[in-house]
């Protein structure tokens, strides 16, 4: 009898957790300092212009939640419009809105493996896909992915990964290059960021196929 209060304690707590951390996977991209955002944006455009120096075709995936007449809004799409200015060869030929539901795959507000392959079947033969959303974990689609002919991607994570999820797309190197924030196994350089650069070096790090074995979690 006296275990039962601290087992529904105990209770009560994980409910909280799981909460908390449901919304942290439902909210949006860092929204605190725009500048920052859009330093993203700015660098997703510059890791798509490193794997395709000639002339490319690249397609472009946004929230539908931060879109408006078919066109993604906010920093990170403003961030990357502006860096593709320093990239003439570069081409968007087709933007593509997707929506989540966390219930359908591994309680992360990613692009449903369905949808994802529809959306690569459609834009195949281009040369990169910029992600502005999370993929879907690997192992839903590996079975056909890992030896498909096609794009190479570059995007976003909203979450700090495990191995689990993003390591065989970078493994096979379908991914070129993931903006993740930091965690634990990667510290932040050292002293108080005082500029946007400074803010994202210390929130974000860039994986690529080269350095993702000493970055992401390996569960």
């Amino acid at each position: 009898p006296m275990r039962r209060p601290l087992i529904v304690i105990l209770a009560v707590l994980g409910i909280c957790i799981s909460l908390v951390a449901l919304w942290w996977q439902l909210r949006p991209l860092p929204e605190g300092n725009p500048a920052v955002v859009n330093l993203m944006g700015l660098t997703l455009a510059e890791e798509t212009a490193k794997i395709v120096p000639g002339q490319s075709r690249i397609v472009v995936v946004a929230d539908a939640r931060q879109a408006q007449d078919g066109k993604p809004t906010g920093d990170i799409a403003a961030g990357f419009s502006t860096g593709l200015k320093k990239y003439p060869h570069l081409q968007v030929v087709a933007t593509e809105l997707v929506t989540f539901d966390i219930h359908v795959e591994d309680g992360v507000p990613a692009i449903v493996s369905t949808t994802f392959q529809e959306l690569w079947e459609r834009h195949k033969d281009v040369a990169v896909i910029v992600f502005f959303v999370d993929l879907p974990a690997w192992y839903r689609v590996e079975t056909w992915l890992a030896k498909a002919e096609g794009p190479r991607f570059v995007g976003v994570a909203g979450l700090p990964q495990a191995r689990w999820r993003y390591g065989g797309y970078l493994a096979t190197g379908r991914q070129a290059a993931l903006i993740v924030p930091r965690q634990g196994t990667s510290p932040p350089p050292p002293g108080h960021p005082k500029t946007p650069q400074e803010h994202f070096d210390r929130d974000f790090q860039i994986v690529t196929p080269q350095n993702y074995d000493a970055i992401l979690d390996a569960d």
